[in-house]
């Protein structure tokens, strides 16, 4: 539940992948995409992310068998329902 904090995600995606010893695997939890209510409008972060769109990006940076499934639901005070995923990758 941290990449939707940082700006430039897809930069933090390539140095992880650099700090791993070869074969190791990199998890990532985080929103699905969401209408920003999440953090509130005023949050500088991104809306959540697309896993599709995400393991796209990984491949780019040559991780390797990255496989996402749905793992939980935040149910906030306000009734709202936030999913979260859970995505694999291998280096």
């Amino acid at each position: 539940m941290v990449l939707h904090h940082i700006n430039d995600f897809e930069g933090i995606i390539n140095i992880f992948n650099s700090l791993l010893n070869p074969g190791g695997y990199l998890e990532i939890a985080d929103l699905y995409p969401e209408d920003g209510s999440f953090n509130g409008l005023d949050a500088k972060v991104h809306l959540g992310f697309d896993p599709d769109e995400l393991t796209e990006i990984l491949k780019m940076a040559e991780f390797k068998n990255i496989e996402y499934k749905t793992c939980f639901e935040v149910n906030r005070e306000s009734g709202k329902n936030y999913t979260v995923f859970s995505l694999l990758a291998k280096n």
